[in-house]
């Protein structure tokens, strides 16, 4: 028989009764320093999932069997049905089985693990879902990067959807910037983006085709296109040639969070790329950030999310803290699916020993996650921030958020607040990422070939209440970049910005 009911009306067995009662008849104040000052000791952040055993021999020959490459399917059909709030939201459950069924009939009795990558990446970005993936083979990544010369040029996509050369490393001749990628080493650069969008996960077609465009040097190593690159290439002219290009040692890529810096007189500009990031560490450099552009004198502040994939929406929070104090929120409600991959998971936060107690009864999404019948939905409200202190030192001239199709997940419901309760002003391109979408993925490996996978546990609502608007955020100014921008050396986003309007 159940003792109480949690608030969410969900009930909490005999057993669980002790703990209440223990701290029912101690002070509040004196539960919470015990709870807090223990959280250090017993919290710690789970690391990545790593190879199981069972992947062992492929991750070390790089070969997978037909045997396997079936098990590992069988394995992430698995879990996504288990954990995914509604894995079949934009393609039939009948349609996928019957390209599973595909897939396992094409499949050779052996391949690399790249190869088998190839085959699981499309079919599971078919189903729609940007945090539903299979990862790039990160080891063979790693070990390629490491030891192998890559593609001496950055590449963005033109407004026709061509890659156009952006920015010539080294001492490279025979390209310059704004020429467009017809082939590379006689493959037909549409062709390569076409079916490499089909490998990426992503909630827009823009998103997905942004971020091949920003990986092009990797997808070029995973598809064994390596160098010396035979390219044909049109100048803005429209006169094709042909060149060879050596490759450059990978450059590797640097950790921080964002970057800081005064573009001219009075005018800051934030960087801001990425909210995959420690949020205590992210406090105090964001506080060191607002205390410079004090210092600075800045009457205008951008900060650029074009670059921004998301991570913990939090630090979004806290960096409003310096500009804002409206009301606000970052989505309306959420869903939870309660599933026993992510139950065990979420213990994983805990220390040994204290994962096995029920420490989870004290935190609300937690409970709601625990206490329910498995494979239900636990309803996630969420309720408006109300900003009733400034955080000093407070910003309060114009903001200018800028946004573009690789703003995804987190830095979307940053943008997504920003614009629902306009507290500044997006100018650029509509976010890569939709505000209505599926997220808090779960990790963990495929038992044969070792990939690591994601999962979405859980679905949010944009900021606005509205579940039917499957638009992404559009920014109160459009703004393009055309070829002829790229070809000049142009960034017509942040010229545009720098003529940002206080929003009231």
């Amino acid at each position: 028989m159940p003792l109480f009911n949690l608030p969410d009306g969900r009930f909490v067995y005999p057993w669980l009764s002790v703990i209440r009662r223990f701290f029912t008849n101690i002070p509040l104040a004196a539960a919470l320093i015990v709870v807090c000052q223990g959280c250090a000791v017993i919290t710690r952040v789970p690391p990545a999932p790593g190879i199981p055993r069972s992947a062992a021999a492929a991750t070390r020959t790089n070969r997978i069997s037909r045997e396997d490459a079936i098990a590992d399917l069988e394995a992430l059909m698995r879990t996504l049905e288990n954990v995914h709030p509604a894995p079949y939201s934009f393609r039939s459950r009948e349609d996928v089985l019957t390209e599973r069924r595909q897939i396992v009939s094409a499949l050779p009795e052996s391949m690399s693990r790249a190869e088998w990558w190839t085959r699981l990446a499309p079919f599971i970005a078919s189903l729609g879902d940007g945090h539903t993936l299979i990862s790039n083979p990160l080891e063979e990544e790693a070990e390629a990067l490491n030891g192998m010369s890559v593609f001496p040029a950055d590449v963005k996509l033109d407004d026709n959807r061509h890659f156009i050369i952006a920015v010539v490393h080294g001492n490279q001749t025979g390209i310059e910037r704004g020429d467009r990628i017809l082939s590379v080493n006689g493959r037909d650069a549409d062709s390569l983006l076409s079916e490499w969008t089909r490998e990426r996960s992503g909630d827009s077609l823009a998103g997905r085709m942004t971020d091949v465009a920003d990986r092009f040097k990797t997808f070029l190593l995973i598809h064994s296109l390596q160098p010396p690159y035979t390219l044909r290439v049109a100048s803005a002219e429209g006169i094709d040639r042909e060149v060879t290009l050596q490759g450059i040692p990978a450059m590797p890529e640097a950790d921080v969070l964002f970057t800081y810096r005064t573009l001219e007189p009075a005018i800051g500009y934030m960087n801001f790329l990425s909210m995959s990031g420690d949020l205590d560490r992210f406090k105090n450099d964001i506080a060191a950030m607002f205390r410079r552009v004090r210092n600075d004198s800045v009457r205008t502040l951008l900060i650029d999310l074009r670059h921004n994939g998301g991570g913990d929406d939090a630090l979004g929070d806290e960096l409003l803290r310096y500009i804002n104090q409206k009301p606000y929120r970052g989505w309306s409600s959420g869903e939870l699916k309660r599933s026993a991959e992510l139950r065990s998971y979420d213990k994983t936060y805990y220390r040994i020993p204290f994962r096995w107690l029920p420490l989870y009864f004290f935190f609300s999404k937690e409970r709601m996650l625990h206490f329910g019948a498995r494979g239900s939905l636990a309803a996630l409200p969420q309720q408006l921030v109300a900003q009733k202190m400034k955080e000093e030192p407070f910003f309060s001239g114009p903001v200018c958020v800028l946004t573009g199709p690789y703003t995804f997940s987190a830095a979307v419901i940053f943008a997504d607040a920003i614009k629902t309760f306009h507290l500044a002003t997006l100018v650029g391109e509509e976010t890569g990422g939709h505000p209505n979408f599926f997220g808090d993925a779960y990790d963990f490996r495929l038992p044969r070939s070792g990939l690591l996978a994601s999962v979405s546990t859980a679905h949010w609502v944009r900021a606005n209440s509205d579940a039917t608007d499957l638009d992404p955020v559009i920014p109160d100014v459009v703004v393009k970049t055309t070829a002829e921008d790229i070809r000049a050396g142009r960034d017509p986003v942040l010229e545009r910005a720098l003529n940002c309007p206080k929003i009231d």
